[in-house]
């Protein structure tokens, strides 16, 4: 049998309507491996033409009034937008709810200039920055997202403001165009049009945008739509279903529109995750390979994805193939699996022949694992300096296995800068492990730690255990043996500094020395706070050097010699003082 593809879609600020079913249509809808198979996304969309024949006219005295409604009230989050056309200006409300300082408005204020005033929020949204233009059609939208207060002047963001909560009126006013009131009296001091008024209940612009040009459909998150069509016997009709009709006070029509004639159809623009850019592209179907599609139309966008499924049974194609054997999709044939390739990057390397010599060889091949041995009295590391170091978060992970006899005060496992250390990794003389962290390095301040002191456990057992301290920035935390030890703790800065010292390995080379005694291995750091997955990752599986946002890792499997070789392109080379290679190595869980 042939298998059929399966999709998924996510919607963006939708102003027409879209099939809520899968609408990237495959030809065939059945195919094997290897088919070429055509995908078309043109069905996504239901275009719309029309013809828009007039707008709201109104005159000073002249206002319309929309009666508030559920609908119409508490926004958690809303998108405002109309077509304004200025006549004549005055101190006035273009459109608001009715009292003039509650609730919301979109005011012109002298001299002629637009702002969205928010009861509880701000008082003139929009400052200065956009003067009204008398005799010329402008796009206006006031967008809400829970988060910020934006406007928006043909799709251009002319001022946003930070607001939270929900945007209300307190007296429930209704919602009034061309007209506001105050405790002593009202006005109506606006000449002008007002076309395609749309009240929704979801930030629809996050972004600049281009005006749509068209008649808006009415979606599940519009709560009113006036199109101020007198063609359709009722010019103050809301045709969002919530019948928020709206009631005249001396308005009426005209022909002067933003826009006449449109079809959608036309604004649309297509972009493939292959980058070809028209409705339907062709695709040969190796596997179950994922094709998405970017539409855009005007304001609107909207993505989806769809996963081929092809018939991999198939022949010709993978299903010729016996064991051993894999299609090759340049030679379209069945060739010999190469069984040497054991890492399966497509050639035969030393890793892989090692690889096979340490499975099936009489003498097989390995790799000779080393840690460094510290006697507690004089051994370290001078890891060179310490500006390699980041300073807004962290994580510093190693392998220890302690002999102390506690009888020390301390053994300092890393210190990030001797002077005066910065981050310091410790055993203790209960044998519990910390993180310790001084942010102003070298002047004092504030001392932040975290140790394992509240699980009584002694880790001067002489066992092997892996410890990593992490930092990100806002709280610091311990996890040993892949677990997080006791809580994290919130530290009052965000990033610290450090004097121009050395770090070091094994000693906090001062007065105090504070060696440390016992074993260290595979010790790295990194420039962000590991998640505890990751850090159980690393235990079985060390870095390799390449990784993203690894800043130092010493393996310690030299084995020989006076130098902890950086296996990092940094080249932080470690000078080992005093320490012994030891082949006492931690066992990976």
């Amino acid at each position: 049998m042939r298998y059929l593809p399966y999709c998924f879609f996510v919607f963006c600020s939708l102003t027409v309507f879209y099939s809520a079913q899968c609408q990237i249509n495959i030809t065939p809808t059945s195919f094997c491996a290897g088919d070429t198979v055509i995908l078309n996304a043109s069905a996504l969309i239901e275009s719309q033409e029309g013809t828009n024949n007039s707008s709201l006219q109104f005159s000073s005295g002249n206002y319309m009034r929309i009666p508030i409604s559920d609908a119409l009230s508490d926004f958690e989050q809303v998108t405002i937008e109309f077509w304004y056309y200025q006549i004549s200006s005055g101190e006035e409300f273009i459109i608001a709810t009715e009292y003039f300082n509650t609730g919301w408005g979109f005011h012109n204020e002298n001299p002629n200039i637009l702002q969205w005033r928010v009861e509880g929020g701000p008082y003139s949204l929009g400052g200065s920055n956009f003067s009204i233009p008398n005799n010329e059609w402008i796009h206006v939208a006031g967008v809400y997202d829970s988060q910020e207060l934006r406007l928006y002047v043909n799709g251009n963001l002319i001022a946003s403001e930070a607001y939270t909560g929900t945007m209300s009126d307190s007296r429930n006013e209704d919602i009034v165009v061309n007209r506001h009131v105050w405790a002593s009296g009202s006005s109506s001091r606006l000449s002008g049009y007002l076309d395609e008024l749309r009240i929704s209940g979801i930030a629809r612009y996050n972004d600049n945008f281009t005006p749509p040009e068209y008649d808006f459909v009415s979606d599940e998150q519009t709560l009113g739509l006036w199109h101020f069509d007198d063609l359709s016997g009722n010019m103050l009709s809301d045709d969002s279903g919530f019948n928020n009709h709206g009631q005249s006070n001396g308005v009426g029509t005209t022909s002067n529109v933003p826009y006449s004639d449109y079809n959608t159809a036309s604004n649309v623009s297509y972009v493939w995750s292959n980058g070809e850019t028209q409705s339907a592209i062709q695709v040969v179907s190796i596997d179950q390979s994922p094709y998405s599609v970017v539409i855009e139309n005007g304001g609107t966008s909207i993505e989806e994805t769809i996963v081929l499924n092809p018939n991999m049974t198939c022949c010709p194609g993978p299903g010729c193939c016996l064991d051993g054997q894999t299609w090759d999709w340049d030679q379209m044939g069945c060739v010999i699996t190469n069984p040497t390739d054991t890492n399966l990057d497509g050639c035969t390397n030393l890793t892989d022949l090692m690889d096979i010599l340490s499975a099936y060889g009489d003498c097989a091949v390995s790799e000779t694992s080393y840690s460094l041995s510290f006697d507690g009295v004089d051994d370290y590391v001078d890891a060179g300096n310490c500006n390699f170091l980041p300073n807004t978060s962290i994580t510093i992970a190693t392998w220890l296995k302690s002999t102390n006899d506690l009888n020390i005060d301390v053994g300092d496992i890393f210190v990030s800068d001797v002077s005066w250390s910065t981050y310091t990794v410790r055993l203790g003389t209960n044998g519990a492990l910390s993180f310790r962290i001084q942010p102003n390095a070298g002047s004092g301040g504030n001392v932040v730690s975290v140790n394992t002191i509240s699980n009584g456990y002694n880790y001067a057992d002489s066992i092997w255990h892996h410890l990593a301290c992490t930092w990100d920035g806002g709280s610091i935390s311990i996890y040993v043996d892949g677990i997080q030890v006791g809580p994290s703790f919130q530290t009052n800065f965000n990033s610290v500094s450090f004097t121009n010292d050395n770090a070091t390995i094994g000693c906090y080379p001062t007065t105090s020395h504070e060696f440390f005694e016992g074993e260290l291995d595979d010790l790295h750091i990194w420039d962000s706070a590991l998640t505890q997955e990751q850090i159980q990752s690393y235990m079985s599986t060390p870095p390799t050097g390449n990784e993203e946002g690894l800043v130092g890792y010493w393996d310690f499997n030299e084995g020989t010699g006076s130098t902890l070789t950086d296996q990092t392109s940094n080249g932080n080379d470690g000078i080992i003082n005093g320490a012994t290679w030891s082949s006492d190595v931690p066992t990976a869980p």
